[in-house]
């Protein structure tokens, strides 16, 4: 994963840069090629922003805390020899989960 986005800044009294347009990234060339991107501060912001949340989506996040009834669930469930009972009523359901919180 790459690093974060880092910025420097210029003050604007060293450079001539036009005036920025929101919604407009403005490429400067050189010799034909790509020297710098010129963006409004909301762009660069939302940018900014944009490039965070990918960098959290790369993150594995802590499982939420299992709650009692939960792991009690999941211990009934991987019990060796046990079959998970079929809940096609509401009578079933609440029998298990009664035994669950018990």
């Amino acid at each position: 994963m790459e690093a974060a986005l880092h910025t420097v800044e210029i003050p604007s009294g060293s450079v001539r840069v036009p005036e920025p347009v929101a919604g407009t990234a403005t490429v400067v060339r050189r010799y034909r090629r790509p020297q710098a991107v010129i963006l409004h501060p909301e762009d660069f912001e939302r940018l900014i922003g944009d490039s965070e949340l990918v960098g959290q989506l790369g993150r594995p996040q802590p499982p939420a805390p299992a709650t009692p009834l939960a792991r009690k669930a999941h211990l009934l469930l991987e019990t060796p020899g046990a079959e998970a009972p079929l809940l096609e009523d509401g009578d079933a359901l609440e029998a298990l989960l009664t035994q669950a919180r018990g």
